[in-house]
This record gives structure tokens, sequence and C-alpha cells, in this order.
């Protein structure tokens, strides 16, 4: 099991498989059901997502709400949120992004009439993982802005394994992931963020993180990093970066990433390791580092 407390990579890959299989299960349950209720003139197959689809792509499908994790996954894992063929889990130190692509065969009707087969099922399952390297290991993950919402796991047929009633949260903070440097995981309209917020006088220099996985990592022409994973692309956004003035007013701050030529494997796990370069800014204010997956 994927302790945090050890980051060793072989509880990495158990983690990926948990995710995965619970990414795949959700997936496979909402394409039948479409399945299900479309009419036998609309044809036996549907597209999850092809290939070659940005991640937000399916993200943009629902508003992005967040699950406390109270049994439906890995013990390590903190909250969670799954949009369109994406899934997002949050175990402190760390953000896991699986995906699922390729075709999802319609099964029979439940009703009267049984679907022809057009083409076998197929789906690729890929995750990546960015994790704040040097932070603090268990630090306290909180759900903030509650919502209305509940979300209810009735997979299988053993009633005593289903999941009632998990709550879920708008946001996400976690405290002092560095000295004096909190997160905050939230859903934009197009995009999944999190906000490093650095408190007045803590070094921003701290922050660097890795970029784990079967992930092909390249900066592009916009300073933007593209993970190419067998089943999408995953973006992140160059950092936004800014303080806010007494008036309301925001300064933005140059910033860039600076990716790593250097590719190292861990135990079979590949890893690239990135910092953000920033300019000056004024040490005595409240610094907010945005870096969207687009």
């Amino acid at each position: 099991m994927f302790n945090p407390d050890s980051l060793q990579p072989a509880g990495w890959k158990h983690l990926f498989a948990v995710v995965l299989v619970l990414t795949v299960v959700l997936v496979g349950a909402k394409f039948v059901g479409l399945a299900q209720s479309r009419s036998p003139k609309s044809g036996a197959g549907r597209r999850a997502t092809s290939p070659n689809a940005d991640l937000m792509k399916s993200m943009a499908a629902t508003p992005l709400y967040f699950e406390k994790n109270e049994g439906q996954t890995d013990s390590s894992v903190k909250y969670l949120s799954h949009s369109g063929q994406t899934s997002i889990f949050i175990t402190g130190d760390s953000t896991v992004i699986s995906m699922v692509g390729g075709w999802v065969q319609q099964g029979p009707s439940l009703v009267t009439v049984t679907l022809p087969v057009r083409e076998p099922a197929s789906l690729t399952q890929s995750a990546v993982r960015i994790r704040l390297m040097g932070a603090k290991p268990n630090p306290r993950v909180t759900g903030i802005e509650p919502l209305p919402g509940r979300v209810n796991y009735l997979i299988g047929e053993d009633a005593a394994k289903y999941q009632r009633n998990v709550h879920t949260y708008g946001r996400v903070e976690v405290e002092d992931i560095y000295p004096g440097i909190n997160v905050v995981h939230y859903g934009a309209s197009n995009s999944f963020e999190s906000d490093l917020i650095v408190s007045p006088k803590a070094d921003a220099s701290r922050i660097k993180f890795a970029i784990e996985g079967p992930a092909d990592t390249v900066a592009d022409a916009e300073g933007n990093l593209r993970m190419t994973l067998a089943a999408g692309t995953v973006v992140l956004g160059r950092p936004h970066v800014y303080q806010q003035l007494s008036d309301g007013s925001r300064t933005v701050i140059a910033a860039s990433f600076a990716l790593s030529n250097k590719r190292t494997v861990e135990e079979g796990v590949p890893r690239q390791e990135v910092a953000i370069r920033l300019a000056e800014y004024d040490h005595t204010r409240k610094l907010v580092i945005d870096p969207p997956i687009l």
C-alpha cells in the first residue's frame, strides 16, 4: 500500500493500480448506463475519449467537486474528484491524475432490445503523479466550502461494501505543505487549479515538484508543460503568479517553469523534476502561485 510517509516507488505503483481500477469502473458504469438508454438506431459503440484528447475536454462536462475519501479508494488518498473520463486523487503532498481513453462497448438493453456488436470494447488507462518535493509528507488536508450534494458508490452485488452519502466540497486545502505555504485545490470553468499560497517571508524557492509516471513531458512554446500519456494529454499551464495589494488590485509577477532535462527511473517509475523561476517580488506580502491544469 502507498505510504505517504515513505514515498516508496513500489507503493506509488500500488496506488496507481487502485486509482486506475476505480476510474475504469466508474467510466464503465457511466457508459453502460448511457448505452442502455440509447435506441437501436444509434449504434453499438460509444467513444469515451480519443487517445490524443486533452485532459480538460473530459473535465468540462460536469462541475468539479471533491469527495472526502470515506473508504471508496486507497487510504492514502484524502480527497478525490471525477469528471468525464478523468479522476483526480489528492494524497497531501501529491496529486494523481488518472485518465481513461478508448471505446466502451454498449451492452444489451435491459428492456427488450439487444444491440448489435460493431467492435470490441477497448480502454487505455494512464496516470501521472505530480509530487511536491521535500514537502511535509503528512500535512493536514481539509475539505472547505461544503456542498449539499452527496455521492453514493453502489458497485457490485455486496451491499455491505457500498459507500453511501459521501460528503462533497468545492475546495480542498493542504496546510503548511512547506513552512508558511498552503495549497488550495479547486475547479475553475475550464481547468483544475492548485494555488500555492505563500505567506509573507516564507521561502517560495523551496517549491519544486516531480512528475512521476509514464509521461513524455516537454515544455511548449507558451511555457506550458505537456505530459503525454497513452490515454491523453495533461497540460500544466505556465504559472500565473500575483500579489494582491491593499486596494484590491493585483501585481503580476513574471514566472516560468524550469524543467530538468534529466529523467531518472526509480524501481521502474520514471521521474522528471520541475522548479518554478520567479522574478523579484515583495516578500512582505502574500504571494499566489497558480499553475493550472488545462
